[in-house]
Formats: structure tokens, sequence, C-alpha cells
């Protein structure tokens, strides 16, 4: 809920005591009356259906006192939402007795010495979250049969949200998300389409007859090995720089952009790259014959200038894992395209060596084989590289994405856990790690998603 940060004091001043911090008293943009008092002990937010409490020792993290013109904002963290609202200088003594550092903003003058008309505010890019989910909604349209269905959900939230898109400038994240939709929706159809009508026709020839691209298994060579190596090293270098983009766009949409001050929302994999996390670190463990991990250079966010602290931290933290979900999507699209394709040309094609997700699948008989052989390559290395990025980063331990999206949605038991063991994050991470816990918990999904691919591909291409 966005509270209108309107001061509606009732009882005349705020009160305070030896012991008491005052209390203030404003009304919601809906006219419901609501109370901010505290003691020493616990910081208490109630109106007449809710009433939720922040102890003292979590203070620092969910309270914050911000200057703005014509007084100061204070946003208090909740368990389900958060509320901000304005007050004037009585907030000087609210911060002390917080313990919050606020400079005191006197009242602006123009050059007369008279009352500046106030500015205004700084604009950053917004974005609608209803267009994501029609972005993803899109993504999932290139599936066969079923996609239709993703298409036309995808639609109709274009549509009836369209009213949403404001001509100003800082709508213009929004509208590109829109346009982007819109040209993924195409191609998805397409492939959804071409697959769909591929498949009716494998299934109406007659059995005896080749129902796709001859597939002769002469094993993996050397060159396969290291160009499969090559594909994956530029796979997993361009999918961290989206991811960390990820991050740093979403932070900008929800008010922080400290992440782009530092040149992070850009696809350039220098801008991510960590010398120790991405390249020294995978390679040691890689040589040493323990199984290999890194991490690229973390965003930084400052959650206290985000809108919502607790929804906002929860947008950026899962962007990362859904941008990964997405290059997946796009993919496995351009990966069926061309499978039907091959299917069509089953006479005149051999596909050998073929094994899913095509790591050195090797077409042959056609104009351009070595071309399609290393997009194949490149597409099916780049479909499970980010689902393993995804659902790993999913995974609600510290200091993985999926952490903060557990603790920021249940506040009161897992964020408090993660508060206890933020100190030894890092040991219980390798610890899990190397005892294969996180394997346990990551592979059945990962595994059941890329059964339900093979079974799409070899039903809508031929391919077995």
């Amino acid at each position: 809920m966005s509270l209108n940060p309107q001061p509606h004091n009732e009882g005349g001043t705020p009160t305070s005591g030896p012991e008491t911090v005052p209390s203030f008293h404003w009304r919601d943009a809906r006219g419901v009356p609501w109370t901010l008092e505290a003691d020493e002990g616990e910081l208490r937010l109630t109106s007449h259906d809710e009433d939720f409490r922040v102890p003292k020792e979590r203070w620092e993290s969910d309270v914050t006192i911000t200057p703005s013109r014509g007084g100061n904002v204070i946003r208090v963290t909740g368990p389900n939402r958060d509320v901000g609202f304005l007050i004037g200088p009585e907030a000087l003594e609210f911060a002390r007795r917080l313990g919050k550092a606020v400079a005191d903003t006197p009242a602006a003058t123009d050059a007369d010495g008279g009352p500046m008309a106030p500015r205004r505010p700084v604009l950053f890019p917004k974005m609608d979250r209803y267009s994501v989910i029609a972005l993803c909604l899109a993504s999932l349209a290139f599936v066969p049969i079923f996609g239709y269905a993703a298409a036309l959900a995808s639609t109709i939230v274009l549509a009836a949200t369209r009213s949403r898109v404001r001509p100003a400038r800082e709508y213009n994240h929004v509208r590109s998300v829109r346009r982007i939709t819109v040209a993924w929706l195409a191609l998805s159809l397409l492939v959804c389409t071409v697959a769909t009508l591929n498949a009716v026709r494998l299934r109406s020839l007659d059995p005896g007859v080749s129902q796709g691209p001859t597939v002769v298994d002469t094993g993996p060579g050397s060159t396969s090995l290291y160009a499969s190596i090559a594909a994956g090293i530029i796979v997993v270098l361009l999918s961290l720089s989206v991811h960390e983009a990820a991050h740093a766009i979403t932070a900008l949409w929800n008010g922080d952009d400290y992440a782009r001050s530092l040149g992070r929302v850009t696809l350039n994999p220098l801008a991510h790259i960590d010398p120790f996390g991405t390249v020294a670190l995978p390679a040691m463990l890689a040589l040493s014959g323990l199984p290999a991990f890194g991490y690229a250079r973390p965003v930084p966010v400052i959650p206290s200038r985000m809108l919502f602290h607790r929804k906002s931290d929860i947008y950026v933290s899962a962007a990362g894992p859904l941008s990964n979900l997405l290059i997946a999507a796009l993919c496995m699209s351009l990966y069926l395209l061309i499978g039907c394709g091959l299917s069509l040309l089953s006479a005149d094609v051999q596909v050998s060596g073929y094994d899913w997700p095509g790591f050195d699948a090797q077409v042959s008989g056609v104009a351009g084989a070595k071309v399609i052989t290393a997009v194949l390559r490149m597409l099916g290395i780049a479909v499970q590289l980010n689902l393993l990025l995804a659902f790993f980063n999913l995974l609600p331990i510290p200091p993985l994405d999926g952490s903060h999206v557990a603790g920021n949605l249940f506040p009161q038991t897992i964020g408090r856990f993660y508060d206890l063991i933020r100190p030894f994050q890092i040991l219980v991470f390798i610890v899990l790690m190397y005892t294969g816990v996180m394997r346990w918990m990551m592979t059945p999904t990962l595994i059941l998603v890329m059964r339900a691919l093979v079974w799409m591909v070899e039903t809508a291409t031929g391919l077995t």
C-alpha cells in the first residue's frame, strides 16, 4: 500500500516525555487514520484494522528518515508492506530518539528572500509490473499448441493495461518493454505455429517413413569438445551480464540509481566480471577436481532510496533469475525453429552425435551446415546454462537471490533466521554446496523442466 504523505495532526502537537518518542497522526489517501508511536523498546504503527510493530533491534534496517522539501519523510517497513509519510521539523527529535542522523533542511528561498516554489521531484524511469507479466507470457508462447493460450493472455494484459502508460518521458522504459513484448510475441507465435504444424505432419506420416533428420551416433570429438567449451564461456559471460544488468535496471525502476551511477546498467561483461569470482575461483576449483562455481560483481543497492523497501528488494532480487529464464525461453524458441526447419529437410540432412541439448550436434547435407551446427550448439548450451543459473540463484540460501526473496516474503520467520546466520553465510553456503544439499534442492525441478523440453523438441522436430 502506498500512503499519501499528507500530515494530519489530531490533538495538537506531538507529545514527548523522558521515556517516550513523540507520536504522530495522519490520514492516508483513503482517509484511514494512522498513528505512529514508539518507546525505548519498539515502534508501533496502527490503524483501525492494522497493527504492526518494529522491535528496537530492527530500527536501523526497517526505519528510515530522509529530508525532503517541506519536512522529512519517515518510512517504516512492516511485515507485509512499507508505510511512508511526511512530517515537519518535529522529526528531528523523533530521529534522535531512534538513533537516526537527519540534517535539518530549512525552507528554500528565492533571490528576494521569499519562499521558493517547490521544484518538480527528480524523475526516474518507471516500470509497470503488468508489462513485465505480458513479456513473461509472450516468452512462453513458443510451446506447441499450449503457446496460443500464453499468447492470448499476453495480448489481453497488454490491451487491458494500455491506459496505464502515460505519455511522460519517465514511461519510456515501459513503452520499450511493451514494444519488445509485441516483437517477442510475434516470434513466439511463429515458432508455435511451425512446431505445431510440423508435429501434426510427423504424426500423419507412415511409421516406416523417416520422420526427421537421420541421427548417426558418432560420439563427440576433440573439436566438438573445444568448441563446446568456447561456446560455454561466451554464454556464461553474456548470461552473467544480463543477470547483473537486470538487477541494476530493476533497482533504477524502483528509485535507486546508485548502480546506474557505477555503470552497471550495461551488457558489457567487463562491467560485471569479478577477476577472482568469475575467473580465478572457477578455474582453481575445476583444476583441483572440485565442483566449480563462481560469481560476478554484486550489484550495490541502497534500499532506503527505493519506493517500497521490502517489495522493491523482492523485485530487484528476482529480476536476475527471471532474466536468465527469459534468455532460456528465447534460445529455446530459436532452437525449436531451426529444428523444425531441419525436420522439413529430412531427406537431405544428417545430424550426427545428437544429444540434448545439442552440444555435439553435427549437421551435414544442407547449405550452411557448419553455421547451423555452431548455432545449435550455442543455443543448446545457452538453454541449459541459463536454466541452471536461474534455479541455482533462486535457492533460498544466503547470499543467493532466493534468500532475499524468501527473507522479505516472510520477515518474521525466515528473515530473522537469515539475520542470525548472516555473519556465517559464506561458510553455510560452502557447506551446503559441497555436501550435496544444493544439488538435492535444485536437481528435481531442473530435470523435470529439461525432460519437458526434450519431449517438446522430439515431438515437434522428429529428432530422437
